[in-house]
Parts: structure tokens; C-alpha cells; sequence
């Protein structure tokens, strides 16, 4: 009797139909971060000024002049930022425009050690979060025949 017993056990194992097991789902993680820097503000602290400049004449004020305009940036300390800024404005009195060229300079702290800066290019802000930057530029007078004051404003941006 054994041995029937034995056989029916083998023989049902070998009817019963196998299914092979795949697996019909699959998971993985991925780590999420975050660096959070202070805010980052961009102060105006003087505006340019070419003062009193008569028909026919080209005037100029470097960035490091006392009439540059001059503007402060505040944020996460020893952190890159990227400066960007217009390749020229047109200055209008009402009736007519001239064209303002910029010239940028920037610094950490001194406008008299400030360096020239091209638009798109990046700084860093100094151990205190800081950096400073100046506008001079250059105007024709010689292309507008109204007299009067002429007047535009420049943006600046800065972001990290």
C-alpha cells in the first residue's frame, strides 16, 4: 500500500499545472533636497545723472564717478548671483528719444575698486551677503533737436 500511495502523491504533483510567478510590480526611492538661501533684494541707493549737457554733445559718466547710479544686493552670504541688465535705453523728453549706453561696474564694498561687468555675468555676494554695483554710460546729444529733460528708467536684475 505503500508504494501506491507513494505513486498516487507523484502523480498528482505531476498533473497538477505549474504557473510560473512574475512579478507585476516593481518600486524604488529617490531622495528629495532642498537648499533655502535668504532672500535675495536689490536696493537702489543713487540714480545717474549727466547734469546740464548741450545740443550736439556726447557725454560720459564712468561707473565710477560720483553721479553713477548706484544700486546694493543683499543675500546668502558668499553665494553666486547672475547680473543682467539692457544694452541700451532710450532716454525721451516726450517728443524725443536719444539712446543711453550703459556702462556697469561692480565691487563687494568699494566703487572705487569696482570692475567693469558685462550683462549676464555672475558674482558673488561677500561673507556679509553683500555686493555693490555702479552706471555710468554715455549719451549723444547730437542725434535730438528739442532741448528739454530727457529720462528713462534702467533695470537691473540680479538673481541666484
Amino acid at each position: 500500500m505503500r508504494r501506491v500511495v507513494l505513486s498516487l502523491a507523484v502523480v498528482t504533483a505531476l498533473a497538477t499545472p505549474m504557473t510560473a510567478s512574475a512579478q507585476s510590480s516593481a518600486s524604488a526611492d529617490a531622495t528629495v533636497t532642498a537648499t533655502v538661501v535668504a532672500a535675495l533684494t536689490l536696493t537702489n541707493t543713487a540714480d545717474l545723472d549727466f547734469g546740464t549737457v548741450g545740443l550736439g554733445t556726447v557725454a560720459n559718466v564712468a561707473f565710477t564717478d560720483a553721479a553713477a547710479a548706484s544700486w546694493l544686493a543683499e543675500g546668502e552670504a558668499n553665494t553666486p548671483i547672475t547680473v543682467t541688465y539692457p544694452a541700451s535705453l532710450p532716454l525721451s523728453n516726450g517728443v524725443e528719444n536719444m539712446t543711453f549706453t550703459p556702462s556697469m561696474g561692480s565691487h563687494a564694498s568699494t566703487q572705487a575698486s569696482a570692475a567693469a561687468l558685462a550683462s549676464g555675468a555672475a558674482v558673488n555676494l561677500d561673507g556679509a551677503g553683500e555686493h555693490r554695483f555702479w552706471l555710468g554710460g554715455s549719451i549723444d546729444t547730437g542725434t535730438v533737436t528739442t532741448t528739454g529733460t530727457y529720462s528713462g528708467l534702467f533695470n537691473l536684475t540680479v538673481e541666484y
